[in-house]
């Protein structure tokens, strides 16, 4: 995918130097990306396919970690270990 940036609240968040942690989509076409910068922060995107509309938002650890667990089976594992470790067995 080729990368994409964003200037939000006065601070650039770009695809090329951050994780994705996650991607979903739901019935109404719409498909989640959620990414984890460099320096800990996260952001999600949101693609909205029949409209080719996109919406950025930027989200705290507890909302990021909500998104995860809401679309868990859509984590990247790989990619989440990479950042976060190996995981404790539930």
């Amino acid at each position: 995918m080729e990368n994409r940036e964003f200037i939000i609240g006065k601070k650039l968040y770009s695809t090329e130097d951050s994780v994705l942690l996650c991607r979903s989509s739901d019935p109404f076409e719409t498909t989640n990306m959620l990414y984890r910068t460099s320096k800990g922060n996260y952001f999600k995107i949101m693609e909205m396919n029949i409209t080719h509309s996109i919406k950025v938002e930027v989200l705290n650890e507890d909302e990021a970690f909500q998104f995860m667990d809401e679309n868990a089976n859509d984590i990247i594992k790989k990619n989440y270990i990479k950042v976060f470790g190996n995981v404790e067995k539930g």
